[in-house]
């Protein structure tokens, strides 16, 4: 069964507070930086997680100092390990997936 949930992206509730062992999203920090939301969805995402789990980002990475109005176009984003120090979490390791070669714009 497929359950599909809406949320506010302003102060997202995803699930419970410190449920998830695992949380993920594909190719998405670009729409959440258009719209002004890319704080409040990585906060969700920690909220949700549980002391030590795993936040996985998926994104095509832009060359690092690329101007964010230049990413939020191009949909390539210069994609930092080091995240918002929300609540619980703490990152213990990065790791690139399906990572491309710099973008040259």
């Amino acid at each position: 069964m497929t359950t599909i949930t809406s949320y506010d992206a302003s102060a997202p509730v995803f699930a419970p507070d410190g449920v998830a062992d695992l949380v993920v999203t594909f190719r998405n920090v670009h729409n959440w930086a258009k719209a002004g939301y890319t704080q409040s969805m990585f906060k969700g995402f920690y909220q949700t997680l549980k002391s030590g789990g795993v936040l996985g980002v998926v994104e095509h990475r832009a060359k690092p100092g690329t101007p964010l109005p230049k990413q939020i176009e191009s949909g390539f984003i210069a994609f930092t390990c080091s995240l918002y120090p929300f609540t619980h979490a703490t990152i213990k390791w990065c790791v690139i997936f399906n990572g491309n070669v710099w973008s040259s714009f």
